[in-house]
């Protein structure tokens, strides 16, 4: 049900059909790590938990634990770091994503309004929508009125959350916490326009007006990992684009995504896939190869 069209940095989500939302299931064993790499979209962003992670909301950490429910607020910039014992779950959350347009027609005055995120775990109301809309985003066909009770669904649960867990936005922003924010996104865009090219954590600081020691503190405070750790995965997840895109060799990708040679490729390839970049082609060019990109 969920087509993704996206960069990582301003997430940007196709809808099918005339819905305005999505509703997905996420697996431990997706194919696509890089979408849990610091990022920020417009939606309203609901996961209910199956496994243990932790999740990255500007720059404050909430655990996540089977059945509890954690809610991304719209341009909030979050990441996942999911615990390393969980990787023989077969569903790890379950991802609901509400649009601007959805939000507006709803809940007309959702902007003034923020939802928070509780230690305690949600009501067995909430619970039991979850699983419904887990289950929903399973089926192989859709009738007008299956579409029809997922709405009814979402509605319901949005109705529980303003109930439960939302209060007024100006008890949370504070216009220091909102600058840190857009430094943040700046210090992502850049990333992705100059990914290609040399790029050194001084210069980066420099630009955003940090020194080099509080920005690393600081970058990894916001998304859970280092500046080096988040570019050089950015760059293997724009390399295995082109792995899947192009028949270009494994040099060419390597020098085109700001690697200096096809083994600083290979080795950070190998360390977020488990696999070197000539055994993934390989792997998604068989027969019985299925991938979502």
């Amino acid at each position: 049900m969920s087509s993704r069209a996206s960069n990582i940095q301003h997430q940007l989500f196709e809808y099918p059909g005339d819905h305005s939302y999505l509703i997905y299931n996420i697996t431990s064993r997706v194919e696509q790590p890089e979408l849990l790499l610091p990022h920020w979209h417009e939606e309203l962003e609901i996961a209910y938990a199956y496994s243990r992670a932790i999740h990255k909301i500007d720059g404050e950490a909430v655990r996540a634990f089977p059945g509890q429910l954690i809610i991304t607020n719209p341009e909030s910039i979050h990441s996942i770091i999911p615990e390393p014992d969980t990787s023989h779950c077969d569903l790890a959350s379950v991802v609901l994503l509400l649009s601007a347009p959805f939000l507006e027609a709803n809940l007309p005055d959702y902007r003034s309004i923020c939802f928070i995120n509780p230690d305690t775990p949600p009501s067995y109301e909430i619970r039991t929508i979850m699983d419904k809309l887990s289950e929903f985003s399973r089926w192989s066909s859709y009738q007008q009125t299956d579409s029809l009770y997922a709405h009814g669904l979402i509605l319901q649960l949005l109705a529980l959350l303003c109930q439960q867990r939302s209060v007024p936005r100006s008890q949370i922003d504070s216009p220091r916490g909102l600058r840190k924010s857009e430094r943040l996104k700046n210090i992502l865009q850049f990333v992705e326009e100059h990914y290609q090219e040399p790029i050194l954590l001084s210069d980066v600081a420099k630009q955003n007006y940090f020194n080099p020691e509080y920005f690393s503190r600081y970058f990894k405070q916001k998304t859970g990992i280092s500046f080096s750790q988040y570019l050089r995965q950015y760059r293997v997840q724009m390399a295995r684009k082109l792995l899947i895109h192009s028949e270009q060799s494994i040099l060419e990708i390597a020098l085109e995504n700001g690697f200096s040679d096809e083994r600083g490729l290979i080795k950070a390839f190998r360390q977020q896939y488990g696999v070197t970049p000539l055994q993934y082609r390989k792997k998604i060019q068989s027969p019985d190869s299925r991938l979502d990109d």
